[in-house]
């Protein structure tokens, strides 16, 4: 074998991964399709929390920290109702954090190639030995953190479980705006996040400011007849800001539980390429970086327990990141996909009427948990208001997400108890009314 890992993909996810694996001695491959000076450019929106830089043990470079966000503003469709959730974060500067990653995966020993565009896995023997594009180049384990386009592992085979598509409607569209000097300026410290389902449908516009910049776009559900997200995001700009366009881009995300797998005989998935991204936020910075994190560190271990690591030696990826994030994104695909279904008048009563608050919204947001505030729903209804259905589906929803948590909870501690497992999971969300 050419090296002890390859890793596909060198942007955060990748470029952790092969930090952690480099600096306890193994010989790691970054590959990248981007030159160095493009690591990390792609449709985002710079955000990544606190939290999840400290449970990856990342420590983020301060040249390419732009802002500290202490919170988030959620408004209502008709601007009438704002929740300000408070939490601490960063906006950051993506390419530069790109490049600053690689460089401290370099320093630790690995070995960066720009440039080079994996066109699929070299499966022999029934597992995956290497990486072919412009060249051929094999390895003990693969780690793929190529991101949601990944051509990796969609030949993989089928009896390994892992999922090879992100079907449209669990993915978003997104498209966004850096402008510098914005008119009028937003406020300095907050994230803004607005729902309207007639612009953004099933996503949400935002405004996230990055010093002197300001990043500005949205997302939309690709269900049916979805709206092109550049022209969304420009016509709903148009009249409200102004400000010098210094760049632009769209990209599609997948929003969705994690994949049930993400292990395979000599191959683990990693961030986007493992759908990995925080299903209502559409964040994925952070949990990337958890992902490498947790799966580095079983790469690790499988590396020391076998020569050729297979399922069973990389399987506790999978129990831990399941444990640590993945029970969290499995409530919250089903918050997701409720949310999906609601009217701009069904979100505005939500957040007026206070059966969702900002406790309601802040324990969803750190724990994945949605708990309806049946207080105030008694005293809604004791005073009349024409809502039983919309009462009725959130008391659903609530339950629903409390019994995929549950699920995930009891995921599987090894890969013969996989099967049965992901057939009552996949029964259970085939058969959710949203």
């Amino acid at each position: 074998m050419d090296y002890d890992v390859i890793v596909v993909g060198a942007a955060t996810t990748g470029a952790v991964a092969a930090k952690k694996l480099a600096s306890q001695g193994f010989k790691v491959l970054l590959l990248d399709a981007k030159p160095k000076s493009r690591i990390g450019d792609k449709a985002c929106g710079d955000a990544i929390g606190e939290e999840d830089l400290k449970k990856a043990g990342v420590t983020l470079p301060s040249n390419v920290i732009r802002e500290r966000i202490l919170g988030a503003d959620l408004i209502s469709p008709d601007g009438k109702t704002a929740f300000r959730i408070q939490g601490y974060g960063y906006t950051v500067d993506r390419v530069g954090l790109g490049s600053a990653l690689v460089d401290e995966a370099e320093s630790a020993g690995a070995k960066f190639m720009e440039n080079f565009h994996v066109d699929a896995p070299i499966i022999r023997d029934g597992r995956v030995i290497g990486v072919k594009g412009s060249d051929e180049i094999t390895a003990r384990v693969i780690l793929d953190a190529s991101g949601n386009k990944t051509r990796l592992r969609g030949t993989l085979p089928d009896e390994w479980g892992i999922e090879k598509v992100v079907e449209k409607k669990d993915a978003v569209a997104a498209y966004r705006i850096i402008m510098e000097d914005m008119k009028p300026a937003i406020e300095h410290g907050y994230l803004r996040l607005i729902f309207d389902q007639n612009t953004s449908p099933g996503g949400y516009i935002w405004l996230f400011p990055e010093g002197n910049l300001s990043n500005v776009g949205l997302g939309v559900t690709m269900i049916g007849k979805y709206p092109n997200p550049k022209i969304a995001t420009e016509n709903w700009i148009k009249g409200k800001y102004e400000g010098k366009i210094v760049a632009g881009s769209g990209d599609t995300v997948p929003t969705r539980r994690p994949f049930a797998t993400m292990v395979g005989n000599g191959i683990v998935l990693a961030g986007d390429a493992a759908a990995t991204v925080n299903p209502v936020t559409g964040g994925g910075i952070g949990s990337g970086m958890l992902s490498a994190k947790f799966a580095a560190e079983a790469v690790a271990n499988a590396l020391s327990q076998a020569d050729l690591p297979g399922i069973n030696e990389l399987w506790n990826y999978n129990v831990t990141y399941m444990k640590e994030y993945g029970v969290k994104q499995a409530g919250l695909d089903v918050f997701r996909r409720f949310l999906i279904k609601l009217s701009n008048d069904d979100i505005n009563f939500g957040m007026s009427s206070g059966i969702m608050d900002e406790k309601t919204v802040t324990q969803a947001a750190v724990t994945g948990e949605v708990n309806i505030n049946l207080r105030k729903e008694v005293e809604i209804m004791i005073r009349g208001l024409k809502r039983p259905s919309i009462l009725l589906k959130l008391r659903q929803m609530a339950s629903d997400v409390k019994t995929a948590m549950d699920i995930y909870s009891a995921y599987p501690s090894s890969f013969d108890g996989f099967w049965s497992w992901r057939k009552r999971a996949d029964s259970f969300f085939a058969n959710l009314p949203y």
